[in-house]
């Protein structure tokens, strides 16, 4: 199958070139202050852990209190509920070439005025890493947490084998990126009763990078262990990053094959964007995103479109601004059968802190009675394609070293697909998060 094929040519990979760990969402503190004396750290532990106890050890945590107030729609019921997120890390290096991270997760959500209590806690990373002899991580074996910058491809943990091969050039780095993991073969939450879906994934990755922009090209797979003969493939190109001093842009192009059911999967999407800095305080923000639909039903062929299954589609739009849902606050869609546009204004009245007004337009690209978007569960009515708009407005604070104060305003107007079935639905976000 497809996965062992995968493994395979990591196999290959790891035995030909040296390796080093992916870290695409780690971030550390290098140096600190002791005694106004700079202390180098020994090893690169990532965000979670950035608090050195000494040498070789090193803790931290995040906590994250949410106020989410959503209205009623035809399938979701109203949400009003407080979140709360606890993370606590510890990073070790036991050994000269012997590193490792543990970093538990608590989550709970409470609904207000109902008796109903969500909680969750697991392990959302737990891995050791092989060094060379400069401290870098050749290879890790365990639970990794992954997240792009957008959170297009990755926002979740996979369990396997997770490698990388760096390289420099003139200006550039080169990185050469590769996993083979699972979901839902180990518990993610120790208090549920059953796991999610047993998934396999692989991932490969060619990545040019240096301060103001990035390139890459990549091979993403995924099979269900638990569906029949359910095993996409997506083929990508993406670049980010400044083209002059002023513009910014994202670029993501894919195309699926693979075979789902008796079906073989031929899909595509992208999404391409640009933010145009007008002045030293304010930008322009303009997208345009598209993921195919099935034009024919029945026919042996898929050609509807659909992303990781990893991703969450909540990230950073080029720079200064905050981290946020770029395909709609409230909505949140899949990539898949449709077509959005977005057009926004950024405002950044001094550092670390942003006003952001962003409009979507939501459209099919066939005509289909399931709509794929998180927050919004309503059936369209499979005649027309004009799903609705939504107003996205969010302030962000974080001028307050290891604080972050966000407020997400949000309206969503349904258009003629929903036939008047639908009402305008809005969303009152409102998060607090600490990191330590």
């Amino acid at each position: 199958m497809v996965i062992r094929t995968v493994k395979s040519l990591m196999a290959g990979t790891i035995l030909s070139v040296p390796v080093v760990v992916p870290a695409l969402v780690a971030s550390a503190e290098s140096a600190g202050e002791v005694s106004g004396k700079p202390v180098i750290t020994p090893f690169n532990p990532p965000w979670d852990a950035p608090r050195l106890l000494n040498e070789n050890l090193s803790w931290g945590g995040e906590y994250v209190n949410q106020i989410i107030r959503r209205d009623k729609s035809a399938q979701l019921p109203a949400e009003h509920l407080i979140g709360q997120e606890l993370k606590l890390g510890l990073a070790a290096k036991p050994f000269h070439r012997v590193s490792g991270l543990v970093t538990l997760k608590w989550q709970e959500a409470i609904i207000i005025d109902e008796p109903d209590q969500a909680s969750r806690l697991g392990f959302e990373s737990a891995y050791v890493s092989w060094l060379n002899e400069s401290g870098d991580p050749l290879l890790s074996l365990g639970r990794y947490y992954y997240e792009d910058s957008r959170g297009f491809l990755f926002h979740q943990s996979v369990d396997g084998i997770h490698a990388q091969h760096h390289w420099k050039t003139s200006g550039w780095d080169w990185q050469f990126t590769a996993f083979a993991g699972r979901q839902g073969v180990w518990k993610e939450d120790f208090l549920a009763n059953q796991g999610i879906d047993d998934t396999s994934y692989g991932f490969l990755e060619w990545k040019a990078h240096n301060q103001q922009r990035q390139a890459s090209a990549y091979m993403f797979f995924r099979e269900s262990h638990n569906r029949q003969n359910d095993s996409p493939q997506i083929f990508g190109v993406r670049s980010l990053g400044q083209i002059t001093n002023s513009l910014d842009h994202w670029l993501e192009l894919m195309v699926a094959r693979g075979e789902s059911g008796n079906e073989s999967i031929r899909a595509y999407a992208m999404d391409v964007g640009a933010i145009w800095q007008m002045s030293s305080w304010a930008s322009a923000v303009v997208g345009y995103a598209y993921g195919s639909g099935d034009k024919q039903l029945d026919d042996g062929i898929d050609q509807r479109f659909r992303q990781s299954g990893l991703q969450l589609n909540n990230g950073w739009i080029g720079r200064g601004g905050a981290k946020l849902k770029y395909y709609g606050e409230l909505t949140k869609p899949e990539l898949s059968n449709i077509s959005l546009s977005t057009l926004g204004l950024r405002f950044t009245p001094f550092e670390k802190a942003s006003i952001e007004l962003l409009y979507h337009d939501y459209r099919q690209a066939q005509a289909d009675t399931q709509f794929y978007g998180f927050g919004l569960k309503d059936s369209p009515n499979g005649i027309d394609k004009g799903l609705g708009e939504e107003w996205d407005l969010v302030l962000s604070y974080r001028k307050i070293p290891g604080w972050k104060l966000e407020l997400n305003l949000a309206q969503f107007r349904p258009g003629k697909a929903f036939g008047g079935r639908s009402k305008t639905l809005s969303l009152i976000y409102l998060e607090t998060r600490w990191r330590f």
